[in-house]
């Protein structure tokens, strides 16, 4: 496994774990408003808007830092696959195929 992997999974942990917490807080929330009095209702309702806001912020860093990841991915695949094909080509094979070239 590669070292840098590891430091984007860690990367990775954080804003998934704040989104895990707080679609639990607005789960809280959205009980206890059901369940309180008319004047601390209100102030459970804005508290509840910043929660989801905060919510929609760490879901959207999760997605920024998974899609940078599956680009490194990405990379180093297509890096794998050029080198792979190298040797093939002084031999006179340019084919992408690893069987040969196809016939026609």
């Amino acid at each position: 496994m590669h070292p840098e992997s590891s430091a984007v999974g860690e990367k990775q942990r954080s804003p998934l774990l704040e989104f895990y917490l707080s679609a639990l807080a607005f789960a809280v929330a959205l009980v206890l408003v059901e369940y309180s009095h008319l004047p601390s209702r209100e102030i459970l309702r804005v508290a509840m808007i910043a929660i989801a806001g905060f919510a929609v912020w760490a879901l959207l860093r999760f997605l920024g830092i998974a899609d940078e990841r599956q680009r490194r991915i990405n990379f180093r695949a297509l890096r794998f696959a050029f080198v792979r094909q190298l040797p093939m080509r002084p031999r006179g094979r340019t084919s992408p195929s690893l069987f040969g070239p196809r016939s026609a």
